[in-house]
């Protein structure tokens, strides 16, 4: 029942698979499976002599081991890229529905842009890529982190949709304005730096919305976090939608992106810890220190120990 490292697994969505062959290359899937204890149990399963038998869990997309919900959508610059000649084709969301995004206009793929890793350059014109973020339309909490950088003082937002309560509309309304809403409600916005000030830097942007209780929106850049929260918290709509990367009411991104994760329910204190550790050591981004805080791996095991420094 261990996964591999960045993988969780649900045992609800235990199968048994049936073989005649050792390397179970045509095995027959039997599911709703239930374990008691050291028993699985399974009716209407048919055995054959010589036959062989084994479980299987699929397994869930799990960065910096949030187990207590996988993300649902996790598209990085370090995996999954199809490009031609530098120029984006589709990037593949890590999750396990690996859906493939369609690309409008020219995004181009900039290699080692952050600490050794790539980014997707969506330049400054109307370039955009659809997503698949159907599961945080779920009538139920959800949780977004963006690394980018911004590249002038236009409004433009990271992950969106079209005008409809169904999208989700997370980035910058405005140079100094982190932003966070389902489409044009519900919304809380936090006061930024512009984006050259005091230079061009890349940023963490975490939105989190727990329904019934609270909406919240950070940005972390220079080592400095800056927040806002309204304590009512509103799901999206469930209606079917088309969503995007780098684009979302009529704003398109200007800049860079390296990494997009949503998560269908909010995240306690411990795994937004291991999220924005994960987030913070891979891409060389320093965690705000006013109240000293760790970083953490994905076992909540600390690698750097800032407890005694203020």
């Amino acid at each position: 029942r261990n996964a591999l490292p960045g993988l969780t697994v649900d045992e609800s969505l235990t199968a048994l698979l049936t073989s005649s062959t050792p390397v179970f290359a045509a095995a027959t899937d039997f599911t709703n499976v239930t374990i008691s204890d050291s028993t699985v149990c399974n009716s209407g399963v048919t055995l054959n002599d010589r036959d062989y038998f084994t479980l299987a869990l699929p397994l869930k997309p799990n960065p910096a081991g949030c187990s207590s919900e996988a993300a649902v959508a996790w598209y990085k610059a370090d995996a999954g890229v199809e490009e031609t000649g530098g120029t984006l084709d589709t990037w593949i969301d890590q999750a396990l529905g690996f859906n493939s995004t369609t690309v409008t206009g020219s995004v181009l793929v900039e290699e080692d842009f952050l600490n050794g890793y790539d980014a997707l350059d969506f330049g400054t014109g109307n370039n955009r890529l659809s997503a698949n973020l159907d599961a945080l339309r779920d009538g139920g909490s959800y949780a977004l982190y963006v690394v980018g950088q911004r590249v002038n003082n236009a409004a433009g937002y990271a992950v969106g949709g079209t005008s409809n309560a169904n999208h989700v509309r997370f980035g910058y309304s405005a140079n100094t304005t982190a932003y966070f809403a389902n489409n044009n409600s519900n919304a809380v916005s936090t006061a930024v730096s512009a984006f050259d000030n005091p230079a061009q830097s890349p940023f963490m942007l975490m939105g989190q919305m727990e329904v019934g209780v609270s909406r919240s929106i950070r940005e972390l850049r220079d080592g400095t976090e800056t927040s806002n929260s309204i304590a009512t918290g509103t799901a999206l709509g469930t209606g079917a939608a088309t969503d995007y990367i780098g684009y979302a009411w009529n704003s398109y991104f200007d800049g860079y992106i390296n990494e997009v994760i949503a998560f269908s329910d909010a995240l306690d204190a411990m795994e937004r810890s291991r999220v924005e550790s994960y987030l913070a050591i891979k891409y060389g981004l320093s965690l705000d220190q006013t109240t000293p805080q760790n970083y953490v791996d994905g076992q909540n095991n600390t690698i750097f120990d800032n407890t005694g420094y203020t």
